[in-house]
């Protein structure tokens, strides 16, 4: 059986907090088995803190301010290629010991 690349589970927009890890889910179907890759903003990511995992996810380890923007999941096989995107926001921490202030409306 062959079968061109399907994206059954596509990654979804996403807030993520300095510093901590993350993934993002890219589950593939198709025969031969798809290769996966992820672009950020135009460029492949490989290696680093950028693990692409067995089922088609990226994980980023340590996620910094200039992780924020575009991502694509790309999915190929001798039979076709699809793609997906979705962004990924990233906020900074509140200092532990912080107090958000309380306004109080009359």
């Amino acid at each position: 059986m062959t079968l061109a690349p399907e994206i059954t589970e596509a990654p979804r927009d996403t807030q993520a907090v300095d510093n901590q890890n993350i993934n993002m889910t890219c589950r593939v179907l198709g025969a031969p088995k798809p290769n996966v890759k992820w672009i950020h903003n135009g460029k492949e990511l490989t290696g680093g803190r950028y693990q692409i995992q067995a089922n088609g996810d990226l994980l980023i380890n340590t996620v910094q301010f200039d992780d924020r923007g575009n991502y694509t999941c790309y999915a190929e096989n001798k039979l076709g290629n699809t793609s997906v995107n979705a962004k990924l926001d990233v906020k900074g921490k509140i200092p532990s010991g912080y107090i958000v202030p309380l306004i109080r409306l009359m």
